[in-house]
């Protein structure tokens, strides 16, 4: 849509910043993706520190592409910011859909407990 838009309304510079942009955010959801079957295996502390620190390299290292890609004279600086920003957001709803629908338990009751207080 990003690219379609972009090309609709700014023309070729709009086509290609948006298809760029796009391009970064699938490679940013695919690189999490990646990186959550690497670190499976591990404990949960660990799987939560590896899932924060990737999340802000993956962050930095797009802002800095922004940043650089957004000098180039060919690619329309708005569209390709917009169609990243768009591309992340819908990545990271799907990614917190994935979440809700797995079952594995974020809260597990200590033994004996039936109602799954802590304070029980």
């Amino acid at each position: 849509i990003g690219v379609l838009l972009g090309g609709v309304l700014v023309g070729w510079s709009g086509f290609f910043g948006a298809l760029v942009g796009g391009a970064l955010g699938i490679g940013s959801f695919l690189l999490t993706q990646v990186m959550m079957r690497q670190v499976a295996a591990v404990n949960m502390n660990m799987l939560m520190v590896a899932m924060l620190g990737g999340f802000l390299a993956k962050m930095l290292v797009l802002f800095g592409a922004l940043t650089l890609l957004g000098r180039v004279a060919e690619l329309h600086r708005m569209s390709l910011a917009l169609t990243l920003l768009a591309t992340i957001i819908v990545s990271g709803t799907i990614e917190a859909m994935a979440f809700r629908k797995n079952q594995v338990p974020t809260i597990i009751p200590a033994p004996g407990s039936t109602s799954g207080n802590p304070e029980d």
